[in-house]
């Protein structure tokens, strides 16, 4: 079956292949959705998105965020994956992700794909709020009607008032709706399936191992496979190759680091790089700008 690739990522790249393929998406979201509403500044993200009924699935591909993400399903179906765990949603269900996860969704053909969707900046009060929710928490709001009303109450703000006041008041309700998670029990959340134990194995090396893994092969023969074998569970799975899921972490723990304060001569050593040039260019072509101007280009997003 053919999938409808949707490049999630929307850092224009420095690279003329990579802003082809921006403004293609563009084009082809332009098409896919009947209805938006978004506001957005540097610390804060916030959309409503209804997407045409597709006759083939569309894939939002594998990306990672700087920022605590959630997703509220208002219609549809759509797999989720998120670290070597899959998750079959559909209307009411809720989706809880910490910072630096990676994740992918792809929606069920022939069916509208309708939801909210909110990025938020790590703070030390929503990480405090936020410090016993697991890492992926999913469950359904169908008898918590509190949590789609404080996302309903958001849409509002966004088409009632100027982006500033607008993302003021969403900020405020973006500790509520945390506050709120807090009261889930471990028996409302939903069961994944999870991915096969090559990914969940490599994952957990990836996780213990990040910064020091200077070749993919370190990875293969640690589980006892071939390269190919797990190059290919990678992309039938995670829809991305080793290597750039490794790389892409990386970067993601860098600019964490950074935007904390830490200057980029240092972050680069600690995040795995053999050297700054490097960092550099993957940085660059990842972000569209220079490490030293993190801060600078946030503020100013």
């Amino acid at each position: 079956m053919k999938i409808i690739h949707y490049f999630y990522n929307n850092r224009l790249k420095n690279v003329d292949e990579y802003a082809i393929i921006y403004l293609q998406n563009v084009i082809r979201e332009n098409v896919m959705i009947a209805r938006i509403s978004v506001v957005k500044n540097e610390k804060l993200h916030f959309d409503y998105k209804l997407y045409k009924k597709q006759s083939e699935p569309i894939l939002h591909l594998e990306h990672f965020h700087d920022g605590f993400e959630i997703i509220c399903i208002l219609n549809g179906k759509v797999k989720y994956v998120v670290e070597g765990q899959e998750y079959y949603l559909q209307k009411h269900d809720v989706i809880f992700a910490r910072p630096n996860v990676y994740h992918y969704l792809e929606t069920a053909p022939d069916c509208e794909y309708e939801r909210y969707n909110l990025i938020f900046a790590p703070t030390k009060k929503f990480q405090n709020i936020c410090k016993n929710l697991k890492e992926i928490f999913i469950f359904n709001c169908a008898n918590k009607p509190i949590i789609f009303q404080i996302f309903s109450k958001m849409n509002y703000y966004v088409s009632s008032f100027e982006q500033d006041v607008a993302l003021s008041l969403i900020q405020n309700l973006c500790e509520e709706l945390l506050y709120n998670f807090t009261l889930i029990k471990d028996d409302d959340l939903l069961s994944p399936k999870n991915c096969s134990l090559l990914i969940q194995e490599s994952l957990s090396y990836i996780k213990e191992n990040l910064f020091t893994i200077t070749e993919i092969e370190e990875i293969s023969q640690a589980l006892f496979v071939s390269k190919s074998k797990l190059f290919k569970s990678f992309k039938d799975e995670l829809k991305i190759s080793p290597k750039k899921y490794i790389l892409n972490l990386r970067l993601h723990l860098a600019h964490t680091l950074i935007m904390s304060g830490e200057s980029p001569s240092s972050v680069y050593l600690k995040c795995g790089f053999t050297s700054y040039n490097t960092f550099y260019k993957s940085f660059f072509n990842y972000y569209g700008h220079a490490p030293s101007a993190t801060q600078t280009h946030e503020s100013k997003k």
